[in-house]
């Protein structure tokens, strides 16, 4: 509820850092999804399905350092009397502006998740322009557990890294 009013009272320039947090989150979140449907759709093909993944690396450890960039430059890091009164002292303050960044990166990892399973044509109104998204395995069932544990390498990465 803090973490909220914090939000809410923060201004422009740390909610669009924020958003581009998540922005970069959503992207990294569905290139990994995106590997895990070349994977399903080519289950013999284990060494492209690896190098699709190992390519992933390169954008996740951008995002990393962009969580640890939105973290050092939000305005929560600053001493506050009310929050020093509240009992968050000049330890916990960091580890709130952490989760924060980590909040952003799953809402952005949230949000890819959405546009996979929209893509896949997995809703109700089928694949995307009536066409055959065989990229994304559209055929085969989307294993759950390895789409959301792929889904949370970004948002841990990011509250691991902007905690350091």
């Amino acid at each position: 509820m803090l973490t909220l009013r914090l939000i809410r009272g923060a201004d422009a320039p740390a909610l669009c850092r924020r958003l581009l947090l998540a922005g970069a989150a959503g992207g990294v979140g569905f290139l990994l999804l995106a590997s895990l449907g070349y994977a399903l759709a080519h289950p013999g093909d284990n060494g492209a399905a690896a190098l699709r993944l190992a390519c992933c690396a390169v954008p996740l450890a951008a995002t990393v350092q962009l969580a640890m960039a939105v973290t050092r430059a939000d305005p929560v890091v600053r001493r506050r009397p009310g929050l020093t009164a509240a009992g968050l002292g000049p330890a916990r303050v960091p580890v709130l502006a952490c989760l924060t960044s980590a909040l952003a990166a799953l809402a952005g990892s949230a949000a890819a998740l959405a546009v996979f399973v929209h893509l896949r044509g997995d809703g109700p109104a089928g694949p995307v322009g009536g066409g055959d998204a065989g990229w994304l395995a559209a055929g085969r069932p989307l294993p759950l557990a390895a789409a959301l544990t792929l889904l949370t390498v970004v948002p841990l990465a990011a509250a691991a890294a902007s905690a350091l």
